[in-house]
Parts: C-alpha cells; sequence; structure tokens
C-alpha cells in the first residue's frame, strides 16, 4: 500500500510540476539546472559504475571537471539533483546503497507511525529528502549523517517493539497454566486456592 501511495504521489507530481516549482520559486527550466543535467548525463554514462568521486566534478581541477564546466557553459557547484549529483560522485552501485539506506528508513517509519513521534519525524524527513531532491545536492552531502540517524532511530523502535512483544508471550505463557479451567470437572470438585470451604 505505501509503495501504491508513494508511486501515486510521484505522478500526481509530475502532473502538477508546474506548480510545485513555482512554490519552490522555480520555473519549468528549474532556474537553468537543465543545462546543467544536460551538459551532466555524457559524463554520467561515462563512468556509470563508478564514478568520478565525491565532488570531483566540481572542483575544476580535473581535466573532466573542466570539460563539464564547457559543456555546460559555466562552472556549477553541483549536479543540483540528489540522483545525478550522487551518479557522478559515486556512481550507480553507490546510488542503489544510498536508496537502500532510504526505503528501509521510509518503510521503517510507516511501520511505526501511529506508535512514535520519532517515526513522524522519519517520515518528514524522508519527504523533505525527496522533495528538495529533486532540485538541490542533498543525498551524500550533510543530510546524509541525519538519514543515518533517522534509520538508526527506527531500529531502535524495532528492537523495543519486538522485546515488547516477546515480554507478552513469555508473560502469556507463564500466566496459562494457571489460567487453566477444566470444564468437565464437578462444581466445586477444583480449588485453585488450596483451601477446601467448610462442609
Amino acid at each position: 500500500v505505501s509503495v501504491f501511495v508513494g508511486l501515486i504521489g510521484v505522478i500526481a507530481g509530475f502532473a502538477a510540476l508546474a506548480i510545485i516549482v513555482d512554490a519552490l520559486g522555480r520555473d519549468l527550466t528549474f532556474t537553468g539546472r537543465t543545462e546543467i543535467w544536460d551538459g551532466l548525463l555524457p559524463f554520467i554514462e561515462d563512468r556509470l559504475w563508478y564514478g568520478y568521486g565525491h565532488d570531483a566534478l566540481w572542483t575544476l581541477e580535473t581535466t573532466e571537471s573542466r570539460a563539464l564546466a564547457r559543456a555546460v557553459g559555466f562552472p556549477p557547484a553541483h549536479a543540483h539533483n540528489s540522483v545525478l549529483n550522487t551518479l557522478a560522485g559515486i556512481g550507480l552501485p553507490g546510488l542503489i546503497l544510498y536508496f537502500g539506506l532510504f526505503i528501509s528508513t521510509l518503510t521503517a517509519a510507516l511501520r511505526h507511525l501511529r506508535r512514535s513521534a520519532f517515526a513522524a519525524w522519519a517520515l518528514a524527513f524522508c519527504m523533505l529528502l525527496l522533495v528538495f531532491g529533486s532540485v538541490e545536492s542533498v543525498f551524500v552531502g550533510d543530510w546524509l549523517p541525519v538519514l543515518v540517524m533517522a534509520r538508526l532511530a527506527m531500529a531502535k523502535l524495532t528492537r523495543s517493539r519486538r522485546i515488547d512483544e516477546e515480554q507478552d508471550i513469555l508473560l502469556a505463557d507463564a500466566i496459562r497454566p494457571t489460567l487453566s479451567i477444566d470444564l468437565d470437572a464437578e462444581p466445586g470438585g477444583y480449588d485453585p486456592v488450596g483451601v477446601k470451604p467448610p462442609s
């Protein structure tokens, strides 16, 4: 259900793209970002599997970074898109690992949403990553440690919930023998306290 709702949200987002970029203070070219993306895509295709190194394409210190600046027409500070920036820096395996962390954090937050304010915070943070990640490079920058902390918080919630469930099972197992009732016994034939009433 979560994946289905997420897909509907993505489709609705693309359908309302003009409204979204206007709310972000951009235009449909994302304030020139599409020029950066067009110039960057051939570089990503050349090193799709291993990238150029974290932020190496934005330094103007390598041949590739200077070639990218010429292709774009100006030296960009970063890709202005988290997916493209991650692909350029650490390649497709790095992007897959990142989304593995992201999706596990998101699903854990949804699982614990009704029980913890931390889960609501983690869910809101994941949504912010998706929104800002479309126009800024936030996946492997300063926001990565926050995502790791959110995942650790969700892991702690999962562990606490599992411990509570195990304790409930142990308590039920301990109580069950004392609550056994023999429905076939004669009335008054079972004395749970061990004291027979006076005759």
